[in-house]
């Protein structure tokens, strides 16, 4: 089927006989191909017409001035490849082939032009063809130009392996300057020569069999340099097609200079957190012996103070002065040793000495002897409403650290709360959980304390008044973690704050 030629032909006609340029013109038009058309009949002209744009020329193989041989050495000579066909009246077959040899594409009797048209469709089509296997292989050798370059002039090592062997085809220059080796002394050697010895631990996948598995690797390897020391590079590998099978490609990328500043920055990220862990170590001694000399020199006082009254003036005095004295003394003492117990056992959870001992306990029991033991203490000026939902059960918990937990929260809670208000504590069962909340209506902790609410001896600013250690809170809140559980707060300046503690029920085959 003969392709059809939409678009008029740019057409030179080498032809000193009118007739026949009709005859030809006329044999165009009659085939249906269109042409723009210019007729020669001399050297002098025909150069003047010949350019790459044209599409084809018909040439009359003899004329007095001109003849289809000369034409066709003119058009080699310009380098071009336009398709020339030969119209004679006659010609030899000797001629022919010459002509042929000269590049014409085909030959037509003048007497026989019906054969115009098929050689025209033909030539256009060897033409196309030609035109696009030209600019199929001038593609082949811009890619080829390109890889030559990229591989030439890369600043990352590029090896070109064996996919079947591992033997190294090809390698770049630039793997002198980054390992030390020359091209030719790793060309023909199996490309484990760059791979340092490893012990089977550190020894990885086969670069090759990574690659057949994965398709392609990007990693980190250490590669071997010329002089025995180790490279960490970045490596990206692929197969493609080379020659008559496949070989895999390896780009490696120093990466000597990038570990360094990433070790740089963990040392100045590690000496930073030092220094911040000092600072805040200075910062914990500076209000630990801050919360001492506070909380010490008031029992101190008292416990001096009524020591040398009972000393001096015991005898003046009554039964029931010498027993006020007496008390005070007792209570000062137990207070010092509450805050000393309070310190051991932080210290003792931040040191992982604390044991935590679960064992079976009545929960409710357990917080309503609590709140009875803190009423009786603070002689019930703040009232505790404790209320309980749900079913009540046994629960497998450490006792100690529960009082810890309880007793804080609800102590804290009174203490800052104001005369004729009351805290609510709730015990709410779950299914799984415990929850326990404490609220009350007292002066509530500033925003900014907040964050640091749980800190070891720190208090917020707005309880200077208030006697206090710092350390409760945060005695608690490990003492809920280490039960497996969380402890939560919400607060608000002048309306008051509410702790929630969600303990897990663990069952009782748990406990000792």
């Amino acid at each position: 089927m003969e392709t059809n030629i939409l678009n008029p032909l740019n057409t030179l006609i080498v032809e000193d006989q009118t007739d026949d340029l009709e005859l030809i013109l006329f044999e165009l038009g009659r085939q249906g191909i269109q042409v723009n058309w210019n007729r020669v009949d001399n050297e002098a002209d025909y150069l003047a017409q010949l350019h790459p744009g044209l599409d084809l020329i018909l040439a009359d193989y003899h004329m007095p001035q001109f003849s289809a041989i000369r034409a066709l050495e003119l058009l080699q000579a310009r380098g071009l490849t336009i398709p020339f066909i030969v119209i004679t009246g006659s010609i030899s077959e000797e001629v022919a082939v010459e002509c042929m040899k000269l590049g014409a594409v085909d030959y037509l009797l003048k007497d026989r032009l019906s054969r115009l048209g098929p050689a025209i469709h033909q030539a256009m089509r060897e033409r196309r063809l030609s035109l696009e296997k030209q600019r199929t292989e001038e593609a082949l050798r811009d890619s080829e130009i390109k890889f030559k370059t990229l591989f030439t002039e890369s600043l990352d090592v590029i090896l070109i392996i064996n996919s079947e062997t591992g033997i190294v085809l090809d390698v770049n220059k630039t793997l002198q300057r980054a390992l030390g080796f020359a091209p030719h002394q790793l060309v023909g050697k199996h490309y484990s020569t760059l791979i340092p010895p490893l012990s089977e631990a550190q020894r990885s996948e086969d670069l090759i069999d990574a690659v057949r598995h994965h398709g392609a690797v990007f990693e980190s390897r250490g590669f071997m340099r010329a002089d025995g020391t180790i490279c960490p590079m970045d490596i990206t590998a692929t197969v493609i097609p080379w020659g008559s099978g496949t070989a895999v490609v390896a780009t490696l990328r120093d990466v000597s200079e990038r570990m360094q500043a990433q070790e740089a920055q963990q040392t100045a990220e590690m000496l930073k957190m030092q220094l911040e862990h000092e600072k805040e170590l200075n910062e914990l001694k500076s209000r630990f012996v801050s919360m001492v000399s506070h909380e010490y020199r008031t029992p101190l006082a008292t416990v001096m103070t009524s020591s040398e009254l009972l000393l001096h003036y015991a005898g003046r005095m009554t039964e029931e002065n010498r027993m006020r004295h007496l008390t005070q003394i007792q209570q000062s003492v137990k207070n010092m040793l509450n805050l000393m117990n309070e310190v051991l056992t932080l210290e003792k959870m931040n040191l992982s000495q604390l044991h935590f001992e679960p064992k079976s306990l009545d929960l409710t029991e357990f917080c309503t002897a609590v709140v009875d033991e803190i009423t009786f203490n603070t002689q019930g000026v703040i009232p505790i409403e404790f209320t309980i939902t749900g079913e009540s059960r046994m629960v497998c918990v450490d006792e100690t650290l529960m009082r810890q937990i309880v007793s804080n929260l609800l102590s804290n809670a009174v203490k800052y709360s104001p005369e004729g208000s009351t805290v609510d504590f709730r015990l709410d069962w779950g299914t799984d959980r415990v929850m326990l909340t404490v609220s009350d209506h007292g002066i509530g902790i500033p925003e900014e304390d907040q964050k640091r609410l749980f800190e070891p001896f720190h208090r917020a600013r707005n309880v200077s008044g208030i006697s206090g250690t710092g350390l409760g809170l945060s005695i608690a809140k490990r003492a809920v973690e280490l039960h497996g559980g969380t402890l939560g707060f919400q607060s608000q300046v002048g309306i008051g704050t509410t702790f929630v503690v969600i303990i897990p029920i663990n069952s009782e085959s748990k406990c000792a």
